[in-house]
């Protein structure tokens, strides 16, 4: 199959920590190189976020690093990010997740059809120390993942996770999105196109440490 050109979008604030693992990991796809670029969108981060993408973008063509002037949120970074993209295909990921190597290349058979507007993948949880708070969310996760995965073989998932989707630059750009996961699955719904999730496209989240941090996260 042709590889198709994608945009790697990746919204970061205050990211320090996990931006050199997640270039480190975007650039360690396993996709021509010469068919992505990866953009970084710096929220106005008060930390070395910026500063470190800045020396990866120096040293790698594939990266591009924008900075917003002021703090706009994800959905923000991504609108910023539009209109520096140079691909019909919009990966957008987390900057605090890890995307298996064939993530791109599992994604084109789906998002390349002409009725799919939009994909998500699917995740899965890791945890240096399983405990409580790996327990309910791997449980929860596993449970929303089937049920996606059901509506998504009816005709659409209504839902996607905001750690990673592709979607076509073409549709994204026509909607007045608010936010990243519900928002863009429903309204590439009601312009026509099909939303799916897609088993074979996985990322990697770490498990939070606590029960208390885990109900101050879904708060």
């Amino acid at each position: 199959m042709q590889c198709p050109k994608f945009s790697l979008i990746v919204p970061a604030f205050n990211e320090e920590k996990a931006i050199p693992k997640k270039l480190d990991n975007c650039m360690g796809l396993d996709y021509d190189k010469g068919k992505y670029e990866i953009l970084v969108i710096d929220d106005y981060s008060s930390d070395k976020t910026a500063s470190i993408a800045g020396r990866y973008a120096g040293k790698h063509k594939i990266i591009k690093l924008v900075k917003n002037q002021f703090s706009k949120g994800k959905v923000g970074c991504v609108n910023t990010a539009l209109k520096f993209a140079k691909n019909e295909f919009i990966a957008i990921t987390d900057a605090d997740v890890i995307l298996k190597k064939d993530i791109l290349k599992k994604s084109v058979k789906h998002i390349s059809k002409n009725n799919i507007g939009a994909i998500c993948g699917i995740q899965n949880l890791v945890a240096k120390k399983k405990n409580s708070a790996f327990n309910v969310e791997d449980a929860y996760r596993k449970i929303y993942t089937k049920l996606r995965l059901f509506e998504s073989r009816i005709d659409s998932a209504p839902v996607f996770h905001g750690q990673f989707m592709v979607v076509k630059k073409s549709l994204i750009k026509k909607l007045p999105v608010f936010y990243d996961d519900t928002d863009i699955a429903i309204k590439i719904r009601k312009l026509g196109y099909k939303t799916k999730y897609v088993k074979e496209c996985v990322f990697y989240e770490e498990s939070l440490n606590s029960l208390k941090d885990l109900r101050l996260q879904k708060d």
